[in-house]
Parts: structure tokens; C-alpha cells; sequence
């Protein structure tokens, strides 16, 4: 079975957002998720899912791979919407039969949500695929470097986040690998019922800490042969220079609210 997910994975490329400064992806990552939280408007929503989309584009990822990459977390999706549409009990209600009950309020709720975690994890997705894992660490080492002053380990936080991210498509490719042993035993997961998915899945947490934890082992013990230290002075192959299309694409960003402001009350 193949993995199509993308979260967490780079690819290799020469579009707008491969040239732009880690740092300025990460603090544009960052802003956008506040607004995604934040913010309860729904044409809020449409606006950020249209520049998420051509974002896409622009960064030379296939939208079809893109929209098969966030697949493993559509269940989620579907889970929060299905709360939504019938525990929100706001405003008119628009269809009624026996104890089924959908109100407008519940509606725009659950497409709100929808939205939100669509933009949250394609911005995450973005910031994974066009940045490489070493300038995604160096990114976060200088997003935190402030923090120095207070004696925080900021090179250590860097790495955790950096490691942390990369160890997505690994969770996806393990479980994939361990629902094809099952499906080799004759235990077909697409056999099973809605009950027996459930108990299939939750038994795959299991084998999937193990495995995690066998992995992090390894990880650990590659770094330590090859020398690898946080506490001695290192040097970087390249540097990292703000240049003046990442000055124009964060005040673009900033002001989206303002953009938004000016359309909603013409």
C-alpha cells in the first residue's frame, strides 16, 4: 500500500516558497494558524482557503497529491463535523426527522471547523514540503534564538520540533506496513465493520509506540557515533539572509485582516 501522505515530508523543488527564508515561512505558518483560531467569520475562512490553494500552486505542488496527502486525517475531519452538525443546537432549524436535528448555527459550525483545520494542516503541509529538514531545524533554532536570553535551550527545542515533524510519514508508512502484515494474515480491514475498525485501529497502537520508540532509539544512537552535539559551536554550510521578496510576502500576510476589513464593508 502506498503512502500518500505529505505532512512531514519535503520535496524537492524551486518554486516561490523553496526560495523564501525558513525563518519567514515559519513566522508566516504561525500567523496564519492564529488567524485560522482566532477568527469565527466564515468569509474569514473562504478568503484563507483560496490563498492556501494558490499558495499550492505556487509552490509547485500537485493539488491532487496534495488533497490525497491530507487523506489519513480525513476521518478527523469527518468525526469533527458530525459533532458539530448535531450537538450545536443555534439558530433555525433547517432539517428535523425523529431525533435528527440540524440547525443553521450547527451548519456554519461545522463548515467553520472544516476550514479551520483544513488551512492549519495544508499550512503545515506547505511549510514541511518546501522546506528542507535542515533548514527547517536552522529556521527554528533562529525563530527562537530571543529566547536565549533567558537560558533557554533553544538549539535543543529546534531540534525536538524538527525531528517531531519528520516523524509523521513515519507513523503513516509503519501503519501502513502494519496493516499489510494483518492483511496478509487474512485479517482484511476492509472486511471489517464499523465496530471491528475501531478495535483494529486500537490495536495498532501498540506495535506503533514500539516501533516509535525502536526508531528514536536508533536515531539517538546514529547521533551519538557520528559525534553529533548540541553544546559544541557549529557552523552552517549556508546562511540564511532575509531578502526583500520575504519582506513583501510577511507584510502580505499581515495584512490580510485589513484586506478583508476593506472587502467586508464596501
Amino acid at each position: 500500500m502506498k503512502n500518500n501522505s505529505i505532512l512531514g515530508k519535503y520535496k524537492d523543488g524551486d518554486g516561490f516558497f523553496h526560495r523564501l527564508n525558513p525563518v519567514t515561512k515559519i513566522l508566516s505558518a504561525l500567523i496564519i494558524s492564529i488567524y485560522s483560531i482566532v477568527s469565527s467569520e466564515l468569509d474569514f475562512f473562504y478568503i484563507m482557503t483560496t490563498i492556501l490553494l494558490l499558495g499550492i500552486i505556487f509552490s509547485n505542488i500537485d493539488l491532487k497529491d496534495f488533497l490525497l496527502g491530507i487523506k489519513p486525517i480525513f476521518y478527523i475531519f469527518i468525526w469533527t463535523l458530525l459533532f458539530q452538525l448535531f450537538l450545536t443546537k443555534t439558530g433555525p432549524i433547517l432539517f428535523q426527522w425523529k431525533m435528527i436535528t440540524i440547525h443553521q448555527g450547527s451548519l456554519s459550525n461545522s463548515l467553520l471547523t472544516l476550514l479551520r483545520f483544513f488551512i492549519l494542516i495544508g499550512v503545515a503541509s506547505i511549510l514541511t514540503l518546501s522546506t528542507a529538514p535542515i533548514e527547517l531545524t536552522h529556521g527554528l533554532e533562529d525563530f527562537f534564538s530571543p529566547l536565549k536570553k533567558i537560558k533557554l535551550p533553544v538549539a535543543e527545542i529546534a531540534l525536538i520540533l524538527s525531528i517531531s515533524l519528520r516523524f509523521i510519514p513515519i507513523f503513516f508508512e509503519e501503519a501502513d506496513r502494519i496493516k499489510n502484515a494483518q492483511a496478509s494474515k487474512g485479517w482484511d480491514i476492509n472486511d471489517l465493520g464499523f465496530t471491528d475498525k475501531i478495535k483494529f485501529y486500537a490495536n495498532m497502537l501498540i506495535p506503533l509506540i514500539s516501533s516509535a520508540m525502536i526508531r528514536s532509539e536508533e536515531l539517538a544512537n546514529a547521533m551519538e557515533i557520528k559525534g553529533y552535539s548540541l553544546n559544541n559551536k557549529k557552523t552552517r554550510f549556508n546562511e540564511y539572509y532575509f531578502k526583500k521578496r520575504d519582506f513583501i510576502f510577511l507584510f502580505f500576510i499581515i495584512l490580510i485582516p485589513f484586506f478583508y476589513s476593506l472587502i467586508l464593508f464596501q
